[in-house]
C-alpha cells in the first residue's frame, strides 16, 4: 500500500488486509484504488471485508481492477453480507498479456504489466503525475490550510494568495512497479526500466531454483537480475515461500539477492518507504510499527 497526498493505493489485498489497516492507524475511507494482481486466494480474500468495512464507515467510492474472473469472485462474496452497499464500488477487469494505461488521474498514472504465472496475472507500474509540490507544515499551520487547500496548492493553483511555486516544496515524482507472482520474465525490463522502486516476488532462495521454476515463481537471483537490466533505484522483495523461517532466512534473502544488485532491501511489515526521494529511496522501520508487530 503506498500514500499519496493522504490518498491510499493497495496492491493485493490478503485476509488479514482489514486487520493491519487497524493496525497501523489507516484511515480506510482514504483507500481510493485496490489492484489485484491475479485470482490466487492469498492475493483477493480480505477484499470483500475491506468494501463492506469500507461501506460502513460511510466511503462513497472505491474502483479494484484485476484479471478476468474478478467479478465472478467477488461479487457472490459480497451478496453473503445480507448488505446493499451503498457506496459507489467499479470492479474493473483487465485484458492479460498486455502493457495499457488503466487508469490516471492528477495524482497517479497506473500502466498494466503482463506476467507469466499459473494463472492469468497482472503487474503494475505507478507513475506520479502531479507537478511535484508538496505543502511544508509550516505554511499549513501559518496559513491554517485544510486538505482541500493543500490539494489544491499541490496541483499548482492559488489558495488564499498562495502562489504554489513559492510556498511549496518540490519533490521527485516516484515510479514503482510491481512484480507477483511470477517466474522469471526478462521480456518485463523495457517496461519497467529506470523505475525508482520494483517490488519483486522471491519466493525460493537460488538452491531451489529448479522448484521456483515448476512453480511458476522466482528466485532471489531472478529478482535481482530483473532489477539490474532495468536499471532500478531499488529492489524490494518478498512473497517468501511459507518452506522457510522468516526470522532464520530472511538475512539469506537479503544478502543472495544483493549478490547481484546491492540496492535491495528485504519487505517486512511494517516498513515504510519515502518514494519522494526517489533513487535515493531509503526505509524506515519506526518504534510504533516495531512494537505493534512484537506485541
Amino acid at each position: 500500500m503506498f500514500n499519496i497526498g493522504n490518498n491510499y493505493y493497495m496492491v493485493d489485498c490478503g485476509e488479514t488486509a482489514s486487520f493491519w489497516l487497524s493496525r497501523f492507524n489507516i484511515n480506510v475511507c482514504r483507500l481510493r484504488k485496490v489492484f489485484i494482481t491475479h485470482m490466487h486466494a492469498d492475493h483477493y480474500l480480505g477484499l470483500p471485508g475491506i468494501i463492506y468495512l469500507m461501506d460502513l464507515m460511510g466511503a462513497k467510492h472505491l474502483q479494484v481492477y484485476g484479471p478476468v474472473g474478478l467479478k465472478e469472485a467477488i461479487e457472490p462474496m459480497l451478496k453473503l453480507y445480507g448488505h446493499k452497499l451503498r457506496m459507489d464500488l467499479e470492479l474493473i477487469e483487465l485484458t492479460d498479456g498486455v502493457s495499457e494505461v488503466i487508469s490516471s488521474d492528477d495524482r497517479l498514472t497506473v500502466y498494466s504489466l503482463p506476467l507469466e504465472h499459473s494463472v492469468p496475472c497482472i503487474g503494475y507500474k505507478f507513475v506520479q503525475t502531479d507537478k511535484g509540490l508538496e505543502v511544508p507544515d509550516e505554511i499549513i499551520k501559518e496559513h491554517n490550510l485544510d486538505d482541500f487547500d493543500i490539494e489544491q496548492l499541490e496541483k499548482g493553483r492559488l489558495v488564499r494568495g498562495l502562489i504554489p511555486t513559492e510556498v511549496c516544496n518540490t519533490h521527485h515524482r516516484f515510479s514503482y512497479a510491481y512484480l507477483s507472482d511470477t517466474q522469471y520474465c526478462p521480456a518485463i525490463v523495457p517496461l519497467i526500466e529506470r523505475c525508482d522502486v520494483i517490488y519483486h516476488e522471491t519466493s525460493f532462495l537460488h538452491e531451489n531454483a529448479l522448484r521456483a521454476k515448476k512453480c511458476l515463481h522466482s528466485t532471489t537471483w531472478n529478482a535481482a537480475e530483473i532489477a539490474k537490466a532495468a536499471d532500478a533505484g531499488q529492489l524490494l522483495i518478498g512473497h517468501y515461500s511459507r518452506r522457510y523461517c522468516f526470522r532464520k532466512h530472511i538475512q539469506k534473502f537479503q544478502d543472495e539477492t544483493k549478490s547481484v544488485f546491492p540496492y535491495t532491501l528485504a519487505a517486512n511489515e511494517g516498513m515504510e518507504l519515502d518514494l519522494r526521494k526517489g533513487r535515493k529511496m531509503r526505509f524506515t522501520f519506526t518504534n510504533k510499527m516495531r512494537e505493534l508487530l512484537e506485541s
